[in-house]
């Protein structure tokens, strides 16, 4: 009998983490309103060992270290954009999403690779609509970012609209 009630507590639990997880995938970007936080020398550190571990292809061992700054420092922008990466090189679009929604709430310089993760992680996630308004929506705020208008080209050839 315990097993069922925890099989039926755990179906609306998984349904209403799944609808929460594409209503935010769904949502328009908000513009930035946070202040990243200074990083120190521990996590300035730390984090060129984990660019490190990425680029050996320990993506593993890379994102464990990105969160463990992020738990000391959880405005580190340069430790969210490099996790979002690592996620998304992993193959877990999903969680790159996440991570690069959360830091495109941040006044910073790393605002174009945030909207360029987010339209790659929609890309490979079969939402090409989606990655092309959010490629958008980044080359109005930065007209001049290389990065935008190449993936924007990208997206739009894989959909036929090649004339755009």
């Amino acid at each position: 009998m315990f097993q069922r009630m925890m099989k039926k507590a755990r179906t609306p639990s998984i349904l209403i983490l799944l609808l929460a997880t594409l209503g935010f995938a769904s949502q328009d970007i908000k513009s930035p309103n946070l202040t990243p936080a200074p990083q120190t020398d521990k996590h300035r550190e730390l984090l060129r060992e984990a660019v490190r571990q990425h680029d050996k292809g320990s993506y593993d061992g890379a994102i464990a270290t990105y969160l463990e700054i992020l738990k000391e420092n959880p405005d580190d922008v340069s430790a969210l954009y490099e996790l979002g990466f690592s996620y998304s090189a992993k193959g877990d679009y999903q969680k790159s999403l996440d991570i690069a929604n959360r830091g495109a709430q941040y006044k910073s310089d790393l605002l174009p690779g945030f909207y360029t993760l987010m339209g790659n992680d929609f890309d490979h996630l079969g939402q090409a609509e989606k990655a092309i308004k959010v490629y958008r929506e980044g080359i109005k705020q930065f007209p001049t970012s290389v990065q935008l208008h190449y993936n924007l080209a990208i997206a739009l050839v894989g959909v036929k609209k090649v004339d755009e």
